[in-house]
């Protein structure tokens, strides 16, 4: 780690710098402008941004062949678990994307409680990914619906937000619970709250400023559920950070925050789950990116949306812009629109180089702690069979999803049965 007389000295030429990357151009996320310039580089800070010209000295020098320099991304809603991957796994496939993302783990949370979350914790130690761990707040996600193997209520929130590292308390999924005042939930918020944690909010389906303004009321003041412009002008009044996902994207949505007129500081594009095929097929936060861009957004607005003001959500003062002081976290990519990074630091360091990663990541073994953790009886294939009429249809109820977003409704489809020995319904992906 670079000392504040090694960074200065640096900037006023009193001595080389430990990397100057030159020909770049730096995408300034402070004013939304392109400018053409070097980065210094001493240790794990910048040191200078702008022209340069020589002489100079440089421990090393990088030719940046005219790409765009952007500060790392930063991701304020993921769920690692959802990429069924180790955080070291995981990282490999993400530095070429992003450098620090913040995540509430409420599936390994949901299965082993605090021993899990620690374990998680452990695992992303060391990496040059920078995992923000949150604590999860709403164990069981569906109480009297599901086989938990923890529960947290103000005692275990107290414990895992006194956990070293922990970073915040994860998305309280539980918004019908903090709108209409139950006690549980509120105790767990009531922990964050006197810690003055961030805490991480859900608010789908409360409409109305009145009860979409509850959550933050009680301190959950982000939402990564909007999906119109109407939700996000409501919530951006409200005083929330508004998360938008890949999957809720729409052109009317990116005209809503598009305008310079609108509240710029408190909009973020994040993953929140990125299985692993889409993972690899699409990318992370790059991809979320690329698709706002292509929807109309303007490419530096973007990239905004997706460094500084995550950066300053999750409280990270020295990361998501490109400035003399700031960490040395920066990709370099060709295209703007469409960034995919051909050189990639980390605290100074290059990890990633033209799509490979060139550092090797510690991959703590996980196996003591996983092993055997998922404990449910053998499927027999009259488990999966539904009782129905001997001939003829059944009516039954279905979850129906219209392919683009999350969002479910129920509706009833008549079934045709099958004839045999036990009658079952016949169920056909997609012709429902």
């Amino acid at each position: 780690m670079s000392t504040l007389m090694h960074v200065v000295g640096a900037a006023q030429g009193r001595r080389p710098f430990s990397c100057l990357i030159r020909n770049v151009r730096i995408v300034n996320v402070f004013n939304d402008t392109v400018s053409e310039g070097c980065i210094g580089l001493e240790g794990d800070r910048i040191a200078y941004v702008g022209p340069l010209e020589p002489p100079y000295e440089a421990a090393e020098v990088l030719d940046g062949g005219g790409c765009y320099a952007l500060p790392g991304f930063v991701d304020s809603h993921m769920h690692l678990e959802s990429s069924m991957l180790t955080p070291a796994h995981f990282a490999r496939a993400a530095l070429l994307r992003d450098h620090h993302g913040g995540g509430g783990p409420h599936e390994i949370g949901n299965v082993l409680g605090l021993r899990g979350v620690q374990a998680l914790m452990d695992a992303a130690r060391g990496l040059p990914l920078r995992v923000l761990m949150m604590a999860p707040s709403t164990i069981p996600s569906a109480p009297g619906f599901e086989d938990s193997g923890y529960s947290v209520g103000a005692a275990e929130a107290a414990e895992l937000l006194d956990l070293p590292g922990v970073w915040g308390l994860g998305e309280v999924m539980d918004f019908r619970g903090v709108a209409d005042g139950e006690e549980r939930i509120l105790a767990v918020a009531q922990e964050a709250l006197r810690r003055g944690c961030i805490m991480d909010g859900h608010a789908s389906l409360l409409d109305g400023p009145g009860p979409a303004g509850l959550p933050g009321h009680r301190g959950c003041d982000s939402d990564h559920t909007l999906r119109t412009a109407e939700k996000l002008e409501e919530e951006l009044a409200l005083g929330f950070t508004v998360q938008i996902q890949a999957n809720a994207l729409n052109r009317e949505l990116v005209a809503g925050y598009a305008t310079p007129l609108r509240v710029q500081d408190r909009i973020c594009l994040v993953t929140d789950d990125v299985p692993l095929p889409r993972l690899m097929r699409q990318g992370h936060l790059n991809h979320v990116v690329t698709e706002a861009v292509a929807l109309g957004l303007d490419p530096v607005r973007a990239v905004r949306f997706a460094t500084i003001n995550p950066a300053r959500r999750l409280r990270l003062y020295d990361v998501g812009g490109i400035a003399p002081g700031m960490r040395a976290d920066l990709q370099l990519v060709r295209d703007l629109r469409t960034p995919r990074p051909e050189l990639v630091l980390c605290g100074g360091e290059v990890v990633c180089r033209e799509g490979r990663l060139v550092k090797a990541l510690p991959q703590p073994d996980l196996s003591d702690v996983l092993r055997s953790s998922v404990r449910c009886a053998p499927v027999r294939p009259e488990d999966l069979v539904i009782a129905a009429p001997a001939v003829g249809t059944a009516l039954v109820n279905v979850i129906a999803q219209d392919g683009v977003s999350l969002h479910t409704t129920r509706v009833q489809r008549e079934l045709p049965a099958i004839p045999g020995e036990t009658a079952a319904l016949c169920w056909i992906a997609g012709a429902i």
